[in-house]
């Protein structure tokens, strides 16, 4: 955004400059005081105030193709985080789909008992392992 707002800060500057020399060319002329021929010096305002015309067009050109290019990356940027999201929403199916292929899966709460319970037993054999090693140690 910045390239744009210094592109439209510049056609504004074209246009005034512009708009100056053309429509008060006798002022201008009067101000650069040039010690050129009054008519050679008027040739040489308006043909500054072609190319500055010229300038001028290029620039909107440019700025065009910039609004252009910026709507194009805009939507292909759309394009992939659509892209993104869809294989975000098929990872999650997969997941769920293999955390549903597990026996005890449907039942949540029946799962979590039976993991408590495993853990539980773990626990209590590692601790009487403990205990007989501190015994006969």
């Amino acid at each position: 955004m910045t390239h744009i707002s210094l592109l439209l800060a510049s056609l504004i500057g074209q246009v005034l400059s512009f708009l100056a020399l053309f429509t008060r060319e006798s002022s201008s002329l009067s101000m650069l005081k040039s010690p050129r021929d009054p008519r050679e010096a008027k040739v040489l305002v308006r043909l500054e105030c072609g190319i500055l015309m010229a300038m001028f067009l290029m620039q909107m050109g440019v700025l065009v193709l910039t609004c252009a290019v910026h709507s194009c990356w805009v939507r292909e940027y759309e394009g992939l985080e659509a892209e993104k999201e869809a294989s975000a929403r098929k990872r999650s199916r997969r997941t769920a789909q293999a955390q549903g292929e597990l026996p005890m899966a449907v039942n949540g709460d029946k799962f979590r008992e039976i993991k408590v319970k495993e853990v539980d037993e773990k626990m209590k054999l590692k601790h009487e392992q403990w205990d007989k090693t501190d015994f006969e140690g």
